[in-house]
């Protein structure tokens, strides 16, 4: 099998994008350890799942955003129609995250498939009431259990 290395830049910014996220993880370690340690029932893999999670889903979509500011630099001759296009991809970015964590974290084990909130942390249906009703967290509303991070919090 031969190498192809005309490629090599790409694969170089991808390997140091893929880097500086994981960078990241590894920095926040003891942040995690920290937090949770003073818990009822410490875990540390969960949490730490769900931040290595969050910012490889991150590298995944970081390759866009460069794409999209080196096509549509926002400057003087299309100042406006690039900002407006900026705040589109900022927010499609938004609900792709959104989407993507709570669906794999939901198919990984992180978030239980018996939450009775689990098709509102996919869905977004707290963004829906947030903006129907003006305030996040409208749970009268729905009829659900407040949710515990800790259950031995009872």
């Amino acid at each position: 099998m031969k190498i192809n290395f005309k490629n090599w830049g790409k694969w170089r910014i991808a390997l140091l994008i893929l880097v500086a996220y994981n960078l990241i993880v590894l920095i926040n370690i003891p942040q995690i350890y920290i937090s949770n340690a003073q818990s009822p029932q410490p875990q540390f893999w969960h949490p730490f799942a769900q931040v290595a999670l969050s910012h490889n889903i991150w590298t995944i979509l970081t390759p866009f955003v460069l794409w999209l500011g080196w096509i549509f630099p926002v400057t003087k001759p299309k100042f406006f129609r690039n900002l407006f296009l900026h705040f589109l991809s900022a927010l499609g970015a938004g609900i792709f995250l959104h989407f993507a964590y709570n669906t794999s974290a939901w198919l990984f084990g992180l978030i239980s498939a018996d939450d009775p909130n689990i098709r509102r942390l996919i869905f977004g249906f707290d963004v829906y009431l947030f903006l129907r009703d003006g305030k996040a967290g409208s749970r009268e509303k729905l009829k659900t259990p407040n949710f515990k991070m800790y259950p031995a919090e009872n």
